[in-house]
């Protein structure tokens, strides 16, 4: 009786351990990875920016120009993939401006937006970068665009 105990217990400690595996191995490919998608030189104040990447196409432009305490919209369209959530933050290189973060909102099928809003920086610069977010199957997609 006791021989039968200890190998039931060793089963049920294998079967813990087995399962343990494949939880942890199946929440692994689940963990988002942030992929920098190179996208050309442009500034999203003064026309439309597109990024391509696998087959799939982000535009960012803002409607209006921005200006430091002044909404302004901003527009992202996607093509050939189905975006689950787009964020931009607005960051100055080598400058602490606070968070300035904004979540997109799916306008329809292809087109997400947000109105945003700058705040005035104490030294007058107005050099901004926007980082955008884009939340596809386990990855987020960013890409950067300098603007003034």
């Amino acid at each position: 009786m006791n021989n039968l105990v200890s190998i039931i217990f060793i089963l049920v400690i294998f079967i813990i351990i087995y399962f343990s595996g494949r939880f942890l191995h199946k929440f692994e490919d689940t963990v988002e990875q942030e992929v920098y998608i190179d996208s050309p030189e442009c500034s999203p104040a003064i026309s439309s920016c597109r990024a391509v990447f696998d087959g799939g196409e982000i535009s960012v432009h803002f409607l209006q120009k921005p200006s430091a305490l002044t909404p302004f919209d901003v527009e992202l369209l996607t093509k050939n993939f189905d975006a689950a959530e787009i964020t931009a933050t607005f960051v100055m290189n080598n400058m602490d401006m606070g968070i300035n973060a904004f979540s997109l909102v799916h306008q329809s099928k292809d087109a997400w937006r947000v109105k945003a809003i700058l705040p005035i920086c104490s030294l007058a610069r107005s050099d901004w970068v926007v980082e955008l977010r884009v939340k596809y199957k386990n990855k987020i997609l960013r890409t950067d665009y300098s603007f003034e």
